[in-house]
C-alpha cells in the first residue's frame, strides 16, 4: 500500500512538472506532449532502482538527493516528453524539454523535503549553472549516483 502511494506520488510529480514546464515557457500540449507509456517506464525503472538501493543498503527510505538524482537520470534517459512541430517556437525549452522536466521534478522534490523538515530554504539555481547543467544532462553520460551528489551540493550551497 505504501509503495503504491509512493508510485502515484511520483506520477503526480512528473505530470505536475510537465504542466509547470508548459506554463513557465508559455507552451501548450500541442507543442510538447507527454508520452504516458514512457512516463510509466520512467517510474518503473526509478522504483526498481529505489527497491535495489533499499535492499542492498538495508534502509527504509532514501534521501531527497538520491530521489532527485535517480528521477533525473531516468527522465533524461527515457525522454517521456515528445516535441511536435515547433518550427515557430524560438525557445531552448522545446529542445531541452526532458532535461528541464527532470530539473523541475528534482528541484521540486528537494524543496518539498526542505519544507517537510521545516527548513526556511529553497533551492535556487543561477542561470550560468542552469545552462551548463542542462547541457550536461543532454549531452554527457551521467548516472543517478553522480546526479545525487550534484543535487546534494546544489542544495547545500544554494542561497
Amino acid at each position: 500500500m505504501e509503495k503504491t502511494k509512493s508510485i502515484n506520488d511520483t506520477l503526480i510529480a512528473l505530470v505536475t512538472g510537465y504542466y509547470s514546464l508548459l506554463d513557465l515557457f508559455n507552451l501548450s500540449e500541442e507543442d510538447i506532449a507527454m508520452d504516458l507509456e514512457k512516463a510509466n517506464e520512467v517510474i518503473e525503472r526509478y522504483w526498481r532502482d529505489v527497491d535495489r538501493l533499499k535492499r542492498f543498503h538495508k534502509i527504509q527510505a532514501i534521501d531527497c538527493h538520491k530521489i532527485a538524482g535517480y528521477l533525473t537520470y531516468w527522465i533524461c534517459k527515457i525522454k517521456p516528453l515528445q516535441t511536435k512541430d515547433t518550427s515557430n517556437i524560438e525557445s531552448n525549452a522545446v529542445r531541452e524539454a526532458n532535461e528541464l522536466l527532470a530539473l523541475i521534478v528534482a528541484v521540486g522534490r528537494i524543496n518539498c523535503s526542505e519544507m517537510y523538515l521545516d527548513n526556511d530554504k529553497e533551492v535556487l539555481l543561477r542561470s550560468e549553472f542552469l545552462e551548463a547543467f542542462l547541457y550536461t544532462l543532454r549531452y554527457r553520460p551521467l548516472n543517478g549516483d553522480l546526479l545525487s551528489i550534484i543535487y546534494y551540493f546544489v542544495d547545500k550551497f544554494s542561497n
